[in-house]
């Protein structure tokens, strides 16, 4: 139980990457400042944004694809 290994440290790198990048992307679009989606790692803090996402306005989208 002494030091974390390599693989470990590689596989918390990855999952904190795919954790905090969708948030990343949503909090740009909803203008929302994209450097508070690091905070998602922690459990609550991830569930209180999925109810701050659900009950913000979308702005529009830019125009017809």
């Amino acid at each position: 139980m002494g030091t974390f290994s390599l693989w470990h440290w590689l596989i918390a790198i990855l999952l904190t990457i795919a954790i905090v990048t969708p948030f990343w992307k949503i909090f740009g679009r909803l203008r929302i400042p994209r450097i508070l989606s690091v905070f998602a790692i922690v459990p609550f803090v991830s569930i209180l944004y999925l109810w701050i996402i659900a009950y913000k306005k979308w702005p529009p989208d830019a125009g017809p694809r």
